[in-house]
């Protein structure tokens, strides 16, 4: 059984009665139907159950509280809102998948570039190598070129000096005054003048090597400064055969010094190719 409220007197009452018990009102089916269920507001002067349509108590008059407990209310658990819950990222199984595949990522792009980085240096070393071969070669050839142009200045300085007949320089010498003239005609030698402009020209591709040869690898650094030290004196003595000057004794005694030199020099750097 449920309680209602009669219409009439606002008294709770059965919905099983016919009539108010309190004021003798009859009940129709349709103050019966779904007043059981609806919910009521008890007053909180008298005690009394309040319709909920109602505005006032209809026992006391007293006003209906705004949001009070009505009688067949229940109580309604409170619902617990759930936040989001920030996990640290370096524990996220995302993150770390994400920091292997960059590690792995820099770390192949570090042994790529590493690798490039030793086959270019191989390479430049290989190319190093051929390029000291070829300078210390080119100044072999000046050289032993130099060697042949310096014995012939010496002969015909000598010969001149000393009336020494020698076919080689005769032409050089014959009917010059002095060693002067002598050493004239030979420079004005269209075939000794070719040979002096091979020797410079000789001397301006060893330049050229050399500077491409500045910045050695270091297993060849060492054999850089050998080859320096042999194109130091290279240099010294096509300038003098080009050159020459002084008496004959210092010439010659400055030829033969710088010849020996340069020879000892090509010996050295020689042991550094296979």
């Amino acid at each position: 059984m449920a309680l209602i409220v009669c219409p009439k007197c606002g008294k709770s009452i059965s919905d099983k009665a016919f009539t108010c018990t309190q004021c003798g009102y009859v009940l129709t089916a349709e103050d019966k139907i779904g007043k059981a269920d609806l919910p009521s507001v008890i007053c909180e002067d008298c005690g009394e159950i309040i319709p909920n349509e109602a505005t006032i108590c209809p026992n006391c008059g007293c006003p209906v509280a705004v949001n009070k407990l009505t009688a067949d209310e229940k109580v309604i658990p409170q619902q617990v809102e759930l936040t989001k819950i920030s996990i640290p990222l370096f524990k996220k199984k995302s993150f770390w998948i994400s920091f292997i595949v960059v590690v792995a990522t820099v770390g192949i792009l570090v042994f790529g570039l590493k690798a490039y980085q030793n086959k270019q240096a191989e390479k430049y070393a290989q190319t190093y190598y051929t390029n000291l071969q070829l300078a210390s070669s080119t100044m072999l050839t000046g050289a032993s070129e130099a060697e042949s142009v310096g014995n012939l200045i010496h002969d015909v300085w000598y010969n001149a000096i000393y009336d020494k007949y020698d076919i080689t320089t005769n032409i050089y010498t014959k009917g010059a005054s002095d060693f002067n003239d002598a050493l004239a005609n030979l420079f004005a030698d269209d075939s000794f003048k070719n040979r002096i402009e091979s020797i410079e020209a000789n001397q301006i591709k060893v330049n050229s090597q050399m500077k491409e040869l500045k910045n050695p690898p270091e297993q060849y650094a060492e054999a850089y400064d050998e080859l320096n030290e042999y194109y130091d004196l290279y240099t010294e003595f096509v300038n003098l055969v080009i050159s020459p000057n002084g008496s004959l004794q210092s010439f010659t005694n400055n030829f033969n010094d710088l010849d020996a030199k340069t020879a000892n020099a090509y010996k050295k750097i020689n042991l550094y190719f296979d």
